[in-house]
């Protein structure tokens, strides 16, 4: 495991020791399993960067001139430069 250190609003940090205490478990693994729980209900995996949808884009040869201009349209989408 990574140790790292955050800032709990009181409100979080009471009950996050309740719910330990009644649950026989750690704080910490009440905290763990919340951001996990978080995370796979945002679905991080597939949440692509916008970086990525370039790659590949400009084959070997092609011009960059209009790649290089409309590059907001790549990573935003259509729209943004017209």
């Amino acid at each position: 495991m990574i140790r790292k250190q955050l800032y709990l609003t009181e409100e979080i940090d009471l009950k996050t020791k309740r719910l330990a205490e009644i649950e026989n478990v750690s704080q910490a693994e009440i905290i763990r399993t919340a951001l996990q729980e978080y995370l796979q209900e945002k679905d991080i995996d597939d949440i692509q960067d916008p970086l990525f949808k370039m790659l590949g884009l400009i084959k070997k040869g092609e011009s960059k001139k209009k790649e290089s201009k409309t590059y907001d349209e790549y990573l935003y989408g259509e729209g943004i430069n017209g």
